[in-house]
């Protein structure tokens, strides 16, 4: 006979197959509002529970769905693991020069290429403008 473990980590989930409490389809109509946004104003979606009830595994199940999304880029950046405005800057542009390092649609430039020219001068900016020197 096979011996099992009973014990679980508290570590999220990123498949649908690990879905233990449904809600993967939450996730999914949250992929879809997102995908189907219209406007061209910024976007801003909050995830609220208390610590190990499935935040990440919902964000994780977001992502999932939206990598089927043609005209969606789903980005990770964890802000909380920078103490520094120009780290948290500088890190930021490049995460963000990563996903987009892709032609414009219609143009002959790289915008990954451009964020990540201008990501330097905008953390000097900031640390500047912090110092009073702005």
């Amino acid at each position: 006979m096979k011996k099992t473990n009973d014990l679980h980590s508290d570590k999220a989930v990123a498949a649908r197959d690990e879905d233990a409490f449904q809600r993967y389809a939450f996730a999914e109509r949250i992929a879809r509002a997102i995908a189907g946004q219209k406007s061209t104003d910024s976007l801003v979606t909050g995830i609220y529970a208390k610590w190990g009830e499935g935040k990440t595994s919902v964000l994780n199940f977001i992502k999932l769905e939206l990598e089927n999304e043609p005209d969606v880029i789903a980005i990770d950046f964890n802000p909380w693991m920078y103490s520094a405005d120009e780290q948290l800057l500088l890190s930021f542009f490049q995460v963000l020069s990563v996903a987009l390092d892709k032609p414009l649609k219609g143009k002959g430039e790289n915008i990954g290429k451009l964020i990540r020219d201008y990501a330097g001068t905008l953390g000097v900016l900031g640390s500047t403008q912090r110092e009073g020197c702005f």
